[in-house]
């Protein structure tokens, strides 16, 4: 026989205070003072997102078509003497 799930009060949320993991609201966690009763909205506030914040964009291509990943590589070429200075030591045993 299944053991039904305690999910304490529906509706209501507590949070920890130092690291805000979120719990079911129950009688037993809710007497602890590292603990504090919060909203729904505070709890998770990726489910109450205004319609301007889900219209937003990004400004940075984030496409990971392989084309375009291809066109954000850098064209320019690193200077050999540059490349010389930067590999200088780089294998040398001691």
């Amino acid at each position: 026989m299944a053991q039904k799930l305690n999910l304490g009060n529906p509706g209501r949320w507590l949070r920890h205070v130092d690291d805000g993991q979120i719990f079911h609201h129950s009688d037993i966690l809710a007497g602890n003072p590292k603990v504090e009763e919060v909203t729904e909205e505070e709890a998770f506030p990726e489910r109450f997102l205004t319609k301007k914040q889900k219209a937003r964009t990004s400004e940075l291509d984030l496409s990971t078509d392989p084309k375009e990943v291809v066109k954000a590589k850098p064209k320019k070429k690193t200077k050999a003497a540059l490349a010389a200075d930067a590999s200088r030591g780089i294998g040398k045993k001691k």
